[in-house]
């Protein structure tokens, strides 16, 4: 996770957001963990999805 988050800010992205799901806590406690916090969830590609996260990476 660390190497993402390093190559996107290499990249100049200014946030990082992620859609997961409620029932997948230990990958949630990691996102944590990196500074992740919960989002409004609009709408999403993916069934499963229940969840957005983001990191501010400015």
């Amino acid at each position: 996770m660390q190497r993402v988050i390093a190559e996107a800010r290499e990249r100049g992205a200014r946030r990082l957001v992620l859609d997961t799901n409620s029932r997948l806590t230990s990958a949630i406690r990691l996102y944590r963990r990196c500074g992740f916090v919960d989002i409004p969830l609009d709408k999403s590609p993916f069934s499963r999805t229940d969840r957005r996260m983001s990191l501010d990476l400015r």
